[in-house]
């Protein structure tokens, strides 16, 4: 047989295929459309059961959404229970557009912002919190500074124990944020912004340690960050009242003058007698001027020249109780004491006086160029710290 007799063959292949590829593509529009239908039907079904659960919780007080859902669904309203996190971003631009440094502001508050926590107390405290973690990494790569020079090595150790303290002030500060109310964050502000200030005051008296060379340089550069969100919280802070105002929608308490005008309220840092608020009564009356002296007792007396129970100020420091409640009285007679004396974070409530300042004095002679930090030369400190 010849190959001529299957010619026809040719063609009737091609049709079948063609056949068996639409066959295949209406087989697979069909699967296709029928794993479409499922999914919407799953998709719609969530939905509906989600939406049934978050009614009877509402409905249901017994069953009760906690006070943050309340308020963010508005009272029982339909949405979320959270905040859209775009009205929490538009609330850190607000907030951060009355600092320094925007930009820091509204990263850092940004990275550690959550629906949750998006009322504007909540950001402030935000803004606090933040900084520990930059100040641990500053005072960290202080830490791995090697040098055999003395001073670097005193700078080095002065670091250590200020960023103790700094921890310490922050510490403070968030426990008097969490402690103040709604409207209490703006009357707590004078104090706040103390402690925030002592934190930019540690970390520059880091950086003064050090002689000005390359690792003065190094560690200037790695608290640029540290004091830039120190200064914000700060500026926050200050603001605090007219922030608040505007984003919670709270009403600004005015204070009308004589002519009826309005002006808004400023904070009462101090009380009328020019004292901070916090002072007790007992301790205002002694710190009036006038009768200082007459209004103490001691509890010990320091005399150089040994008609008092103690010699020296450490002494008398020394000899202070662990547990001592109320106010430690010293008396210094008139002398001159050389030492330094170092009034610790334990004790609380010391009270130090002595004739004047010409007759009862503390001096040392320790000196910057003798190789020592500034932060070590006072001659009377707390924790390091000059007092008066």
């Amino acid at each position: 047989m010849s190959s001529s007799a299957f010619g026809d063959f040719g063609p009737l292949t091609e049709r079948r295929r063609a056949e068996k590829a639409r066959q295949q593509r209406k087989r697979i529009m069909i699967a296709v459309g029928t794993v479409c239908i499922i999914v919407i039907l799953i998709v719609v079904g969530g939905a509906a059961l989600s939406y049934s659960g978050k009614s009877s919780d509402e409905d249901d007080g017994s069953h009760g959404s906690s006070p943050a859902k309340a308020k963010s669904n508005g009272g029982g309203g339909g949405g979320g229970s959270h905040p859209d996190m775009r009205a929490v971003s538009k609330s850190i631009k607000v907030m951060c557009a009355q600092t320094d440094y925007k930009d820091a502001c509204e990263k850092s508050i940004g990275k550690a912002a959550n629906a949750s926590a998006s009322s504007p107390k909540d950001l402030i405290r935000t803004a606090v919190d933040v900084i520990g973690g930059v100040l641990c990494q500053a005072y960290d790569r202080a830490d791995l500074i090697m040098s055999n020079d003395p001073r670097v090595k005193a700078a080095v150790s002065d670091c250590k124990e200020l960023f103790d303290n700094a921890k310490e002030d922050l510490n403070r500060t968030l426990k008097g944020i969490d402690a103040s109310g709604k409207d209490g964050l703006a009357k707590q502000g004078y104090q706040l912004r103390i402690w925030l200030s002592a934190v930019i005051a540690h970390q520059e008296t880091c950086i003064d340690g050090f002689p000005d060379d390359e690792f003065k340089e190094k560690v200037k550069q790695s608290f640029i960050d540290g004091k830039e969100l120190t200064s914000n919280a700060l500026a926050l802070i200050e603001k605090a009242s007219s922030f608040l105002s505007s984003l919670m929608g709270s009403e600004r308490r005015l204070l009308a003058d004589e002519d009826g005008a309005t002006e808004p309220q400023s904070e009462q840092a101090l009380a009328n007698d020019g004292m901070p608020e916090w002072v007790p009564d007992g301790d205002r009356r002694v710190l009036k001027g006038g009768g200082f002296k007459n209004n103490l007792t001691p509890n010990v007396i320091v005399a150089k020249d040994g008609s008092g129970k103690f010699k020296t100020i450490n002494e008398a420091l020394g000899a202070m109780p662990k547990t001592y409640s109320g106010r430690y009285v010293i008396y210094v007679k008139e002398g001159v004491y050389t030492e330094y004396v170092t009034i610790t974070k334990k004790m609380t409530n010391v009270t130090v006086y002595g004739d004047g300042a010409r007759k009862s004095i503390v001096t040392g002679s320790k000196n910057f160029v003798d190789g020592l930090t500034t932060f070590k030369t006072a001659t009377f400190s707390k924790d390091g710290t000059d007092t008066e």
